[in-house]
């Protein structure tokens, strides 16, 4: 029947082979006993036969009953069962391994612990095949991590993780790429459940050690250096992490190129950590960089490039406001300019280029740049007109935003004895009040009353009087004779 089994399993026929084991382990029980190597070896066989018939839960008792009539018999420390528990350990160690590539990684650790366990007892603590069990429990616990992360039991990943940071550690050394990948993922559980400060000191290690093995151009090195720049910029900083991301920059364009989608996000990151450093002329300049490249890559039709544009609208549209909200004018103004200018370029002049324009007014209007708000508020008002209609609320909201740059234009010019142009921006004033709000308003009869004095100021009295009669007309008619608005 041995002669049988052994032909079988040459030939394949595991399961065939199982049914005759079991025959030869009845008859070899009742000659030689329960505890005789030879019924050892049978269970052996039998789990060896499981392994490739998969019947993998029967496959650890089997190599359990094997392992301990060779104790039983020989005794612990017994030359016999000493080979036998390296067969035990080699068979258990496939066993893990299966477990491993079924994704169960919980029963993998627990079957490469017995390995492991059984090895350093056997072979020593410095033998290769306990190192290789080693080497397993920690790629076994590195994954049970990352099925625990991407589950959302970042506690448990973590844990996990340093697990085998540790056992890594002590089989391979620190100065290996599997440990470093260890400290890498620990840094990501902490990262994403914003423990912010240890997730950059295990990020800064795994740098380290990288730097250490690889180079500074290395490309794993600097995705582990941007992912550490990621971090500071978290944390809230953001000079380390524009530090930081310069040197990706940089290691980048050496490594992979220009046209390459590494170079151009990391640029686009740069950009980002700068704004938020507050450095906004480098982040509209590494911005335009990241568009340029983007634009030479993958031409003005793809949709990356188009959602480009309309991110870096949005940074410009912050940074000009950060400018302004810092008094710095003139910087503000050129940034809401070249806003402006790509709007225009890539939409034509359709509502939201008018309300940029707007922006833009408002800057040169709070710089005293009387003339140019005007220009610009009367170009705003004019799209929203053509589009939207004259009586919609944004085209009559940028109407009285011009009569007011009007008036305040106005008040300037008399102020310097340039009544003559006081009266041209008053009158133009009075009229747009009275087309939005109507004749028998207040807004209306103020723009007339101050039309009045410029008029007085600059000799022409007659027609002061008429107009300052139709002002105060006005509020007779709103307020009657007995109010306070009409006597003053």
């Amino acid at each position: 029947l041995g002669n049988i089994v052994s032909k079988l399993i040459n030939d394949g026929e595991h399961q065939q082979a199982i049914v005759l084991l079991h025959k030869i382990l009845d008859i070899e029980k009742n000659i030689v006993g329960e505890s005789h190597p030879w019924v050892a070896n049978d269970y052996l066989w039998l789990g060896y036969c499981s392994y490739f018939t998969e019947n993998y839960t029967e496959i650890e008792p089997y190599l359990n009953h094997y392992i301990d009539i060779y104790k039983k018999t020989y005794g612990d420390k017994s030359e016999q069962s000493r080979n036998a528990q390296t067969t035990y350990a080699a068979l258990l160690n496939n066993l893990a391994e299966y477990y491993f590539n079924a994704e169960n990684y919980s029963e993998a650790i627990r079957i490469e612990q017995i390995v492991a366990d059984n090895r350093k007892q056997i072979l020593g603590e410095y033998h290769a095949d306990y190192i290789e069990s080693l080497t397993n429990l920690g790629k076994y616990w590195n994954w049970l991590g990352l099925q625990n992360y991407n589950n959302g039991n970042y506690s448990e990943a973590c844990s996990n993780f340093h697990k085998a940071t540790a056992i890594r550690g002590n089989a391979l050394g620190e100065d290996h790429p599997d440990y470093v990948i260890s400290l890498s993922n620990i840094s990501a559980c902490y990262a994403i459940t914003e423990n912010y400060t240890e997730a950059i000191k295990y990020g800064t290690k795994a740098v380290e050690i990288k730097k250490k093995l690889s180079g500074e151009e290395d490309t794993q090195y600097l995705m582990y250096l941007e992912s550490l720049a990621d971090l500071h910029a978290k944390k809230g900083n953001f000079s380390e992490a524009v530090k930081l991301q310069t040197n990706v920059v940089k290691g980048y364009k050496k490594t992979v190129g220009t046209n390459q989608p590494k170079y151009t996000n990391a640029l686009h990151n740069l950009a980002s950590f700068c704004f938020y450093d507050k450095k906004y002329s480098d982040a509209v300049n590494y911005e335009t960089q990241f568009i340029e490249t983007l634009k030479a890559i993958k031409g003005t039709e793809h949709s990356d490039y188009n959602n480009a544009i309309n991110e870096f609208l949005r940074l410009l549209n912050a940074v000009a406001w950060n400018e302004f909200n810092q008094k710095n004018h003139e910087d503000a103004i050129r940034y809401k300019t070249q806003e402006a200018t790509i709007i225009k370029e890539n939409s034509g002049e359709d509502t939201t280029y008018a309300v940029v324009l707007e922006d833009l007014a408002f800057f040169h209007f709070k710089k005293y740049h009387y003339a140019e708000a005007i220009q610009i508020e009367q170009q705003a008002t004019e799209i929203f007109n053509q589009i939207l209609g004259e009586k919609n609320p944004k085209s009559l909201a940028a109407s009285e935003q011009l009569a007011k740059y009007l008036h305040a234009s106005a008040w300037f010019d008399s102020m310097k004895g340039n009544y003559t142009d006081a009266i041209k921006q008053a009158t133009q004033a009075a009229n747009i009040y009275k087309c939005i709000k109507g004749e028998l308003s207040s807004e209306y009869a103020l723009a007339l009353g101050n039309l009045a004095g410029y008029n007085h100021k600059n000799g022409n009295s007659e027609e002061a009087v008429k107009i300052s009669y139709q002002a105060t007309e006005i509020k007779k008619q709103m307020y009657g004779e007995a109010s306070t608005e009409y006597y003053s």
